[in-house]
């Protein structure tokens, strides 16, 4: 077997060719290193007093014919090739592709050892159809220590290049009962019935991005509470208990609509009232803002979230980032969560 870091140069060498022929630049100054071992060595695992998880973006195998339909989908733009234009930052892996189970073992590994012992992805459905499926279904569950980590579904039920629909939104009967009911039988089928998919309470965790939709499609609370219902019927003729719903935001409706907690994507954004989008934040604001969303989650259990930012410069997104990256600014927007842990 091809030692992973030495394929992953592989993939290095061929994002810096797409990005030449693309007349962008080069990769510059980027450092090769290789792993001599037979294999990706066993992890082991930090104990901890809380469980820590962390949000895992899919797709860093994006290419031209990477997609898994016959049209051209969000999966055939390459991230890379964004990353690829800014000096740094540089992955310690290189430029991997995360759809190989390798690379998900080295992720495991460093997760469990400085510990995060449950990952949360980034899963895109929209009535049947998918997007950037390839890392959780070919890397993550083929992975030879994902056993050992946990993790869940964060369904991103927002617009995306759904065929014959508006980038927008999907539409509202996309999330009514019937396709709910369907993508509740695929979740259960292929990651629910998973001894280490994360429950709480006993039952599977599903984070949905924008309940506020679900609702309004449903015609309101008690409308979606009742899809809700055939959703949880699915999952009770499969044998699997009924959905630990966690929404991402605390949208008005969420309680009477089913939704068991609120959480976060992140906190930038929040009481920023001298930002503007793409402005760096200050880190005493957003830590502020992240311990003041902590201590209250209007009126829901809330399940924390220490998320500060992602660096937008290389993907050219035009998120609100605190300016501060040093390792000390998450260690202490950990640390100040810490009082609210357990308290739920």
């Amino acid at each position: 077997m091809m030692p992973v870091i030495e394929r992953m140069w592989r993939t290095c060498w061929t994002v810096t060719v797409l990005s030449l022929s693309a007349g962008r630049c080069p990769v510059q100054g980027a450092e090769v290193k290789v792993w001599n071992g037979d294999y990706v060595p066993p992890p082991r695992p930090l104990k901890t007093e809380v469980t820590v998880g962390a949000y895992v973006f899919p797709g860093w195998y994006r290419d031209e014919g990477k997609g898994d339909y016959p049209y051209k989908t969000h999966d055939e733009d390459s991230e890379w090739r964004q990353v690829a234009k800014c000096p740094k930052p540089r992955p310690l892996l290189g430029f991997y592709e995360d759809s190989l189970p390798e690379v998900n073992d080295w992720h495991i590994k460093w997760a469990l050892e400085h510990g995060v012992s449950f990952f949360c992805f980034d899963w895109y459905w929209n009535a049947g159809e998918h997007r950037l499926l390839r890392t959780l279904e070919r890397g993550f569950l083929k992975a030879k220590y994902c056993d050992q980590m946990k993790f869940c579904i964060h369904w991103c039920n927002h617009g995306l290049d759904w065929r014959n629909k508006k980038w927008n939104r999907p539409l509202d009967e996309d999330f009514r009962t019937k396709a709910l009911v369907e993508m509740s039988e695929y979740l259960a089928d292929n990651y629910f019935k998973l001894p280490n998919y994360l429950r709480l309470e006993g039952r599977p965790v599903l984070v949905v991005w924008d309940a506020k939709s679900l609702i309004q499609a449903n015609g309101g609370a008690a409308g979606f509470a009742a899809a809700l219902d055939a959703m949880n019927k699915a999952l009770r003729d499969r044998g699997i208990p009924t959905l630990y719903l966690l929404a991402m935001s605390n949208s008005q409706g969420i309680r009477a609509g089913g939704f068991a907690a609120t959480t976060g994507y992140g906190y930038y954004g929040t009481d920023y009232t001298r930002s503007t989008s793409g402005a760096p934040a200050a880190a005493s604001r957003t830590t502020k803002s992240s311990s003041t969303m902590n201590r209250c989650g209007g009126g829901s259990p809330l399940t924390l979230c220490s998320l500060t930012w992602w660096p937008s410069a290389p993907t050219g997104t035009a998120a609100r980032v605190p300016a501060i990256m040093r390792p000390s600014f998450p260690a202490r927007r950990l640390r100040s969560s810490r009082p609210c842990a357990g308290t739920a």
